[in-house]
């Protein structure tokens, strides 16, 4: 077998998981070029004047701020339970 072939067949060869391996030759893209495309449609739509935005904006902050203090009553009233565990409270204090 020609060394061009043998060294062909091992480039394509599985690793133990059964996944192709990849030839050390191809370099993995940077994380700029990966996200180039999201960036430039950020930067597109953030140029324009969309009717409706600023409300959009709002109602999105309003409902973010909503899920977080309830996510952070939650902890609150979680850790104040343990906390009145007499095994588990001295552990967390």
């Amino acid at each position: 077998m020609p060394d061009r072939i043998r060294q062909r067949a091992a480039a394509l060869a599985l690793t133990p998981l059964g996944a192709p391996s990849i030839p050390p030759t191809v370099r993995q893209p940077s994380l700029l070029h990966v996200l180039g495309p999201k960036l430039l449609t950020a930067r597109t739509r953030s140029a324009e004047r969309a009717r409706g935005r600023l409300a959009r904006v709002a109602v999105l902050l309003l409902v973010g701020l909503l899920f977080w203090g309830f996510v952070f009553r939650v902890l609150i009233r979680v850790l104040t339970y343990f906390h009145d565990v007499p095994e588990i409270g001295a552990l967390l204090a």
